[in-house]
């Protein structure tokens, strides 16, 4: 069984500042972390991320980078906005390889 993908850029700027840019532009920030490994802040599609996470609990996904790299990593947390129910972060978590 194949693993939901998505598709992320990385993003340089950090801060409430930019991540709410982001929410403006339709996408989501996120941030990959774990032990040993440095932290990678990630940019997602909206309507991406809403149409994958609607379809139920998903606890792993398939991240595709611009480089065309993949890495199958964990879904660990998501904020979600309580009153519009839109999604206002992710994180994710690496896998052990």
């Amino acid at each position: 069984m194949s693993l939901p993908q998505f598709q992320v850029t990385t993003r340089a700027e950090t801060g409430r500042a930019s991540n709410r840019q982001l929410r403006a532009s339709n996408h989501v920030p996120g941030v990959l972390y774990g032990k040993g490994k440095a932290n990678v802040n990630l940019c997602l599609q909206a309507f991406e991320v809403a149409r994958i996470l609607s379809k139920g609990a998903i606890d792993q996904v398939t991240l595709l980078f611009d480089d065309k790299k993949s890495m199958n990593v964990k879904v660990k947390a998501k904020q979600v906005h309580p009153v519009t129910d839109r999604i206002l972060h992710l994180d994710f978590q690496y896998l052990p390889e």
